[in-house]
């Protein structure tokens, strides 16, 4: 489910990253290297989104006809690409808490509907829990004895 989001994310920012490779080559391709080819300008603006604000972005600033509209687009860049991903980011945690929230909320209203039946339900129902907690740990030691870590790894990945 997750992975869907982040396709959609990848999606979203590479569409911003193209239409903004497209003007600033658009606009500044003649004046300056970085921006000379649209695949330059699309490593640029990664290498921008990525962190990477080396003087050149200054060089440009202050060597372009128009250096407001430079600082303009800079600063929307940034500013759009951050706000895109934090809430994409924020919107994929978000809906996988709801499901695990949604889970868990089904797991109590089984457990309170066994209790309410009657009290021999309840205790088998508590019995066949136990059970498969007691196989899950068992498989979980078997797979760390397999690999080696032996059952001190076992509590590492719990």
């Amino acid at each position: 489910m997750s992975a869907g989001d982040i396709g959609y994310l990848l999606i979203v920012l590479s569409s911003i990253t193209f239409i903004f490779a497209i003007i600033l080559s658009v606009w500044y391709g003649e004046q300056f290297i970085q921006f000379s080819t649209l695949w330059s300008t699309i490593v640029h603006l990664v290498l921008m989104t990525l962190g990477e604000w080396s003087d050149d972005y200054w060089d440009i600033y202050n060597n372009c006809d128009d250096p407001k509209m430079f600082f303009f687009m800079f600063v929307s860049y940034c500013l759009l690409v951050i706000i895109v991903v934090m809430n994409m980011v924020l919107a994929v945690v978000l809906d996988s808490y709801a499901q695990v929230k949604e889970f868990h909320l089904n797991e109590e209203s089984k457990e309170k509907e066994m209790k309410e039946n009657s009290e021999e339900e309840w205790q088998q129902y508590k019995k066949k829990k136990a059970k498969e907690s007691m196989m899950m740990l068992m498989m979980r030691v078997k797979g760390s004895k397999a690999k080696g870590q032996g059952t001190h790894g076992v509590v590492m990945n719990l």
